[in-house]
């Protein structure tokens, strides 16, 4: 389909073709017997055909040309990065007969990519590499967990949500747009605490 920003409504377009081809590893390993790693990451090749149409950008852009019934795609699609990988690591190490260490580290990583089906340039996630720790004391036990955690440590601005906003031509006499989006968690740290009972 091709979605109308400036209306409420989808236009049917069922031509639109895209070549896709990737590759995709996980794994685990287990380094120590203190220490696991486990990692993945996905490479993505994706084309649109120069015949498929979408929504025209309000504010352009590379990816799209105007043609009859919407605009004509090249290159990438949305939430299409080229590459997204994750690496974590878990240790843990005990400190006495009843008390363990333990240290939680996830990396993810995600290249550029457009969120919206128009390719809207202003609507562009940047290439984000966020970084999570997770430092807890616990019983040997399980009864038990004092933690610190961080989360988005590297503070980056992720978008997992974003779009044109309906109707903003007529509103606006045809002279502006307006998107709307939203954004994944800021840095955040927090001390966090468990007791079974």
């Amino acid at each position: 389909t091709v979605e109308n920003g400036d209306t409420l409504g989808f236009s049917p377009s069922p031509n639109n073709e895209a070549s896709i081809q990737g590759l995709e590893l996980d794994g685990r390993w287990q380094a120590m017997d203190s220490l696991t790693i486990r990692g993945g990451f996905a490479l993505l090749d994706f084309q649109f055909d120069p015949s498929s149409l979408t929504q025209c950008s309000a504010t352009g852009g590379s990816n799209s040309v105007l043609a009859i019934g919407g605009c004509h795609l090249s290159g990438a699609g949305e939430y299409t990065p080229e590459l997204h990988a994750m690496i974590s690591a878990d240790y843990v190490r005990p400190i006495t007969a009843f008390m363990e260490l333990r240290l939680e580290l996830d990396v993810v990583h995600s290249d550029d990519h457009f969120v919206p089906s128009a390719l809207d340039q202003n609507l562009r996630q940047n290439t984000y590499t966020k970084i999570n720790l997770k430092v807890s004391l616990a019983s040997a036990d399980g009864n038990w967990d004092i933690a610190l955690v961080g989360r988005n440590l590297t503070d980056e601005e992720a978008m997992s949500i974003g779009d044109h906003l309906p109707l903003p031509a007529p509103l606006m006499n045809d002279v502006g747009t307006s998107q709307h989006s939203i954004f994944d968690r800021p840095s955040s740290v927090e001390l966090q605490g468990i007791y079974r009972f």
